[in-house]
């Protein structure tokens, strides 16, 4: 019998989701992700002494480089976040050996990865939303999930948010009656604007459920995690890839009260413990790493794309289209590009499955960041051919690339 070795971190981690006054959610406090980033990878069990050993040679190089000394983890937090303001044209020369030499590690189709990219935000509307009932028919509710989560998301007013915890003065039947007043807002002055031609009929067909739905509430002091989606998605591509789970030998990276490797358990996986750390354990960093790159990476999409705070919705900025900045485009070297090749077939030829990501409902930074892998990798034939577009037409080829994957996706819901 096939044994299959599995090493698992994670980033962007919030145990809970709370609120306090004059600080506002956690989730949204600088430098945090709306994304809680997993990433597990794994490989039959029989190499797990040779990829332990190509990496340590690999890690001792890293070291060297930045100045480390052997007592010392090499983790991704070592790498700073402006390193990625720009994808991976922000890389710094040391940065580039760090992912090349990851890359070359993991490029073979003997690994499996798996990404969890899971929005906070659709966790607490949907613990928040607890029960809906439709009097009025049928209703798409993964569709009215997805649109109210992005609305609250996009349309960010933390004071107005306070009112999902149990600690705010205000009643859950006022928080209803303030949500459908911001999207009668939102609605009467987006008409016109072309780059919210698609939002508005989503919006007005969330405004018609919310008005005839039967909500019921479940307002909390704090949302603990749930790990439950982690071990869903990752039970989903074992079954694509025909590994029984029982044969699965899962290595977690410990956290708090072993809270993930009892969900685990829960979600019947066997084989599975937390008993070697990312310090000990040198298979465990290199998914600390990825799961550091894919957070990292998300966290500088949103902050190029991100739209102002609702504030005034007299006074908000609905019209101003967002795109990524040129810079994203402006690669300067081979190396860079090869970059992005080089995950691109990690992720797209070698794990080319359905179920090699998992990201919740709301899917859009999910769907963004892979987007942009596969559009610098995938459209064009060289880096010569990619340097012969400008970085301006660059950014809007690629908008409308990403718009059409977006309203693809949400037709699939």
């Amino acid at each position: 019998m096939t044994i299959y070795n599995f090493y698992f971190d994670e980033s962007s981690h919030d145990r809970a989701i709370t609120h306090k006054d004059g600080k506002g959610l956690n989730i949204y406090l600088p430098s945090n992700n709306d994304l809680f980033v997993g990433l597990f990878w794994g490989f039959k069990q029989e190499k797990e002494l040779e990829y332990l050993h190509q990496y340590s040679i690999i890690e001792r190089y890293l070291k060297t480089i930045y100045g480390l000394d052997d007592s010392q983890e090499f983790k991704g937090s070592v790498i700073k976040q402006n390193n990625f303001k720009f994808g991976f044209n922000s890389f710094k020369p040391n940065t580039i050996k760090v992912y090349s030499n990851l890359f070359q590690l993991l490029d073979s189709e003997e690994v499996i990865l798996h990404t969890h990219l899971y929005s906070k935000t659709e966790y607490l509307v949907t613990q928040y939303f607890k029960e809906i009932n439709f009097p009025m028919g049928a209703i798409n509710e993964k569709a009215l999930i997805y649109s109210l989560t992005k609305f609250l998301f996009n349309y960010r007013n933390e004071e107005f948010l306070s009112g999902l915890f149990s600690s705010s003065s205000m009643s859950s039947k006022e928080f209803l009656e303030k949500l459908k007043s911001m999207l009668k807002t939102v609605i009467g002055n987006i008409p016109g604007i072309k780059r919210k031609e698609h939002e508005l009929p989503a919006l007005k067909e969330m405004l018609i459920i919310l008005e005839s739905a039967h909500i019921k509430t479940n307002p909390r002091e704090k949302y603990e995690w749930d790990y439950k989606p982690l071990f869903i998605g990752l039970t989903k591509l074992l079954e694509e890839l025909n590994i029984d789970i029982n044969t699965v030998n899962l290595k977690i990276d410990p956290e708090g009260a072993n809270r993930i490797v009892n969900v685990a358990k829960q979600q019947a996986f066997k084989l599975v413990s937390d008993e070697e750390d990312s310090s000990v354990n040198g298979l465990i960093r290199v998914a600390d790493l990825l799961s550091n790159m894919f957070y990292r990476l998300t966290l500088a999409l949103h902050e190029s794309l991100k739209e102002d705070p609702f504030v005034n919705s007299d006074e908000h900025d609905y019209a101003t289209k967002r795109i990524l900045n040129e810079e994203w485009f402006n690669i300067k070297n081979e190396e860079i590009y090869q970059l992005y090749v080089s995950l691109n077939k990690i992720l797209r030829t070698n794990n080319g499955n359905y179920w090699t990501t998992f990201s919740g409902i709301y899917f859009d930074y999910a769907l963004l960041v892979f987007s942009l892998i596969t559009y610098i990798s995938e459209n064009y034939e060289s880096f010569k051919d990619f340097k012969s577009v400008t970085d301006k037409d660059h950014a809007e080829y690629f908008n409308t690339y990403v718009s059409l994957r977006l309203k693809d996706k949400f037709q699939d819901i």
